[in-house]
């Protein structure tokens, strides 16, 4: 499949996730009563995307890795993966079984969090899923993506759980992956703290600023955090790291801006979406996350290791791009309806690029048919 054509077909899998999302049932929402309705027609594009992803072949820079451990298991990788690993190969199904299970545990996650609040939040989710190119993340760290899904359920749950259950959460989370200590500590923090009051204007100023400027505080940022690549396993990296630098490309300064402005809108729109501060609802966390994220992104953007220890943060904005589009969708006024169309234009756009890009070396497509002789 050439790279046109895999471009062609991630678009139309992003289309067909989208459009099935949008049957299930709008009373099926926020109603436990009708759980099995919203399940029921959520499984159409759960299946769907489960499959498509789940039956791919040699799509994503560690498939290969991962189809070898299903086989081998390094004595280095987290006990939770190869726990579900080892189950697996109990039950007797071979290597594809693995990425199956842990295709379903993404898109599952994302219905868990949408059925606490509407249809239209649900079709967003998935949309800003596909185009904010999370979707090729969880084809390539796999073990580190099911840890983050475990971190969003965490904070989904946050507010109407118990703390065993919130202890759980986080434990499942470090089983698959260690960097998840690092989130799991700014939750602590942001749970035991008083709410942090962020002004809009101070966050836009260094937003800006960050974006321009931020790379030439890369030395100093690694210079401070080196030590954490003992701490996650990512010793062999730091004495390499010029071999990682060119794993990573700055955006382009068209992708740049596009990602900038958006950001820009949402921390203007913040107060919003971002109501009752004093209750630290689930939006709290993920928006602390958002930001922590956003001003990051821009600091370590040219470095892959760096990268991956963002990716609990800067991946809220799936979370908070929906939101906000949401709360816009849900008050009708012209100029929130121009916004709307920005944000979902500029996604579709970066989400080409990142196809074209070959974002997370997920193209071209292939599936374990076309290895069948």
């Amino acid at each position: 499949m050439t790279q046109q054509e895999t471009l062609v077909l991630y678009i139309i899998i992003l289309l067909i996730c989208t459009t099935t999302t949008a049957t299930v049932p709008s009373y099926s929402f926020k109603n436990n009563s009708k759980r099995a309705y919203f399940y029921l027609f959520a499984s159409i594009p759960i299946i769907i995307y489960t499959l498509f992803w789940g039956l791919r072949y040699d799509v994503g820079a560690d498939y290969l890795n991962y189809k070898g451990y299903f086989s081998f298991m390094p004595e280095k990788i987290e006990i939770g993966y190869q726990f579900l690993n080892k189950i697996l190969n109990n039950l007797g199904f071979n290597y594809v079984s693995i990425f199956i299970v842990t295709s379903f545990f993404p898109i599952y996650t994302l219905f868990f969090i949408a059925r606490k609040e509407s249809k239209p939040f649900a079709v967003l989710l998935v949309y800003f899923f596909f185009t904010s190119s999370l979707v090729f993340f969880t084809q390539n760290g796999i073990r580190q993506s099911i840890a983050l899904f475990f971190i969003f359920i965490l904070i989904s749950k946050i507010k109407d759980s118990k703390l065993p259950t919130l202890i759980t959460l986080a434990i499942l989370a470090l089983l698959f992956h260690k960097s998840a200590i690092v989130p799991i500590t700014f939750i602590t923090l942001l749970y035991i703290l008083k709410p942090i009051r962020i002004n809009k204007y101070i966050l836009i100023s260094l937003l800006i600023i960050l974006t321009f400027t931020g790379s030439k505080l890369y030395d100093i940022f690694f210079a401070k955090f080196a030590f954490m690549f003992e701490l996650l396993d990512y010793s062999g990296y730091e004495e390499n790291i010029g071999n990682y630098e060119s794993a990573v490309k700055y955006d382009s300064g068209f992708g740049m801006i596009l990602k900038l402005i958006i950001n820009l809108i949402v921390i203007y729109n913040q107060d919003k979406f971002l109501q009752n501060k004093e209750d630290k609802q689930p939006i709290y966390y993920f928006y602390i996350f958002f930001v922590i994220g956003i001003l990051l992104d821009r600091i370590i953007a040219g470095n892959s290791i760096f990268g991956r220890m963002n990716v609990y943060f800067i991946n809220s904005r799936v979370i908070i791009y929906a939101y906000l589009c949401y709360y816009l969708i849900s008050h009708k006024n012209i100029k929130y309806s121009i916004i709307i169309a920005f944000i979902i234009v500029s996604m579709l756009l970066l989400y080409i690029s990142s196809i074209l890009g070959n974002s997370n070396i997920c193209v071209p497509y292939k599936s374990i048919f076309s290895t069948i002789v």
